[in-house]
């Protein structure tokens, strides 16, 4: 049952990446057309356009999201490395010093 789903899920991604293609090919022709558009190609340009603005719009956010928890995790990180070395920093302060015996 989990295979089929699976399967499923690729067929549904596989669709929705073909159709955007789909849309972006339609979008393309309507741009590079020379001569001036017709009042549907126009309506259908402009939603066209309208898509891929909120498409930025969500992979902006999506990326924004991204790097925020880069730098969350990169500060824990750096943190973690603070407070390690401040321990051994301590930690060498309370070792009474080792000194090599002197020839005499």
């Amino acid at each position: 049952m989990e295979e089929c789903q699976t399967v499923w899920e690729m067929k549904k991604d596989d669709l929705l990446m073909k159709e955007r293609l789909t849309k972006l090919a339609i979008l393309d022709t309507l741009l590079a057309k020379n001569q001036p558009l017709t009042e549907a190609e126009e309506v259908v340009k402009n939603k066209l356009l309208a898509l891929k603005w909120d498409d930025i719009a969500t992979a902006s956010h999506l990326f924004q999201r991204i790097i925020v928890g880069i730098h969350q995790t990169v500060d824990t990180a750096l943190k973690e490395l603070i407070r390690r070395d401040q321990e051994e920093l301590i930690r060498r302060d309370q070792e009474q010093p080792q000194y090599p015996p002197q020839p005499g």
